[in-house]
């Protein structure tokens, strides 16, 4: 039977968090290729390639490896680490949420913002984010504050 669910894995985090090991993946393949061909550009910016039989064999049969390799230790750690980690952030998020909720009588979208807010920078509510949330007072930015700080920081 073929599964018709499919599984994404956010690939994209690692990659961009460690450019360096992207680039000699890329380079792994291009660069023997750059050492051989010849070219010329025409009009339009089209390649004109003067040894075609020469690297005809890169586009035909790639060796992959080095590309395969590196997509393999992405994919890993993307689901040993930052699967778990979206993961835990979601849980505390929630919890942050009904928590928050349970406290202050507040729309879902306001809550979200603070959590937000709060989140980017660091566990602290921004002051400069305080006149999006005017109908609340001191006492209860902190209140809401310290609830994102104890579920956040509980380690969980």
């Amino acid at each position: 039977m073929i599964n018709k669910y499919y599984e994404i894995i956010p690939v994209s985090a690692q990659m961009v968090n460690n450019l360096k090991l992207y680039d000699e993946a890329l380079e792994a393949y291009s660069k023997p290729i750059m050492q051989i061909i010849k070219f010329t550009r025409a009009k339009k910016q089209k390649l004109n390639v003067l040894n075609a039989s020469e690297v005809e064999r890169y586009y035909k049969f790639p060796d992959l490896t080095a590309q395969t390799e590196y997509l393999c230790t992405v994919i890993e750690t993307s689901i040993s680490q930052d699967l778990p980690n979206e993961l835990n952030f979601l849980q505390n998020y929630d919890e942050a949420k009904e928590l928050m909720k349970q406290r202050i009588d507040m729309p879902d979208k306001l809550i979200d913002s603070f959590i937000r807010f709060t989140h980017q920078n660091n566990g602290v509510f921004p002051k400069r984010r305080r006149s999006t949330f005017h109908m609340l007072n001191d006492d209860e930015i902190e209140a809401l504050e310290s609830i994102f700080q104890d579920v956040f920081s509980s380690g969980k």
